[in-house]
């Protein structure tokens, strides 16, 4: 819609909005995911480890999050 627009040579007076309220949503979701970091962090650290050494599954399962959390984020925000 917007390339035929363009090619008509319409102009939407909003456009300028889009880009701000997109990189207002790359901050918010940045920030949202500091804070999951956080709290995996702390579950991680606070969970006590088995007398046998195995780890037990919310540790796993914290690590896997903490690892595709990192995997996936941009961190050149």
């Amino acid at each position: 819609m917007s390339g035929i627009a363009h090619t008509a040579g319409a102009f939407f007076p909003r456009c300028v909005d889009t880009a701000t309220a997109t990189r207002a949503r790359q901050i918010d979701l940045a920030a949202e995911r500091v804070e999951r970091e956080a709290v995996l962090w702390e579950t991680y650290l606070a969970t006590p480890a088995r007398q046998d050494g195995t780890e037990p599954r919310r540790v796993r399962r914290a690590s896997y999050a903490l690892y595709d959390l990192n995997r996936r984020s941009p961190r050149n925000l």
